[in-house]
């Protein structure tokens, strides 16, 4: 799921934009999706049947070793503080970082994703 940002004329809503995989029952995926809440949220759904299918990308510098390995360094300092602050275990906080990058990206890998 892909979501915009808050509009503040709309009351803070958002929009957002769901990609299922192929055989996916659209009708029970809009049955139990539509009007769920999560705490003071309620989800909407439209199904947009005219909807182009485009691919986004970013700019190469977002995706190149050395910006990601920067990123992960400022992600690993950033855990270590906080670790520090609430009294954990060092790096106890980065290694489930890795974990759920480890488990995201193969969560992408399985999915069909636009």
């Amino acid at each position: 799921m892909f979501l915009s940002d808050p509009r503040i004329d709309k009351r803070m809503t958002r929009l957002g934009w769901i990609v299922f995989k192929d055989g996916t029952n659209m009708e029970e995926a809009f049955k139990s999706l539509d009007n769920a809440q999560s705490g003071d949220f309620v989800l909407h759904i439209a199904i947009n049947h005219n909807f182009i299918i485009r691919t986004r990308t970013l700019i190469g510098e977002f995706s190149e070793p050395e910006r990601l390995e920067q990123d992960l360094k400022q992600i690993q300092e950033l855990a270590q503080v906080l670790d520090k602050e609430a009294g954990f275990a060092q790096d106890s906080g980065f290694a489930k970082i890795q974990e759920y990058g480890q488990q995201l990206t193969l969560s992408f890998e399985d999915s069909v994703l636009v």
